[in-house]
């Protein structure tokens, strides 16, 4: 076998691995859904399943309370509830050790756009749990999905560059704009 015919049967590999790949998330994908999910929420969650949090792919996890706890990771989870009687359309939770950070993203799908109080309170219950927050309307996930997870993997990305900052791993960076010392 020549270097060339090597390269092919690699190729063809990886392609064979990618179709696996592919299987499983679209499996995983549709054994999650649960038939009254609107087409917003199927859209970001096929988006947020290939999600990164900057230094690694998000992992799935179909039940909240069976994500990883220990180690470092960021999990997702699709209709979880988060607390008691509060169900949200995507948490996360990324973990570095003994340092945890959670955001959920909220889909507003009800008279997107307008602040009411039963919004309002729903968002300070999980900001007082130290929770952070996105909202989408469901016109910005069906306009432009890849920029609705490109949004969350941005703050996804600075929640963990916080743990490590927390943890010690990365310095803290001179908050004068200046030099790192």
């Amino acid at each position: 076998m020549d270097q060339l015919e090597a390269e092919r049967q690699a190729d063809a590999r990886f392609a064979e691995h990618a179709e696996d790949l592919r299987r499983a998330l679209a499996e995983t994908f549709r054994e999650v859904l649960p038939g009254n999910h609107s087409p917003a929420q199927a859209l970001l969650l096929a988006h947020l399943m290939t999600a990164t949090d900057g230094y690694n792919e998000v992992i799935f996890t179909p039940e909240w309370a069976l994500r990883p706890t220990i180690g470092a990771a960021t999990s997702l989870a699709f209709l979880p509830e988060i607390f008691r009687n509060v169900v949200v359309d995507f948490a996360f939770e990324a973990r570095y050790f003994g340092h945890v950070a959670q955001m959920v993203v909220l889909i507003d799908d009800y008279r997107p756009g307008e602040r009411i109080a039963a919004k309002l309170q729903r968002e300070n219950v999980l900001v007082s749990a130290g929770i952070r927050v996105v909202v989408f309307s469901e016109n910005e996930v069906l306009g432009d999905a890849s920029a609705c997870r490109r949004r969350v993997e941005q703050v996804l990305l600075n929640i963990v560059e916080g743990l490590l900052t927390d943890a010690g791993v990365i310095p803290e960076a001179d908050l004068d704009g200046g030099d790192f010392a």
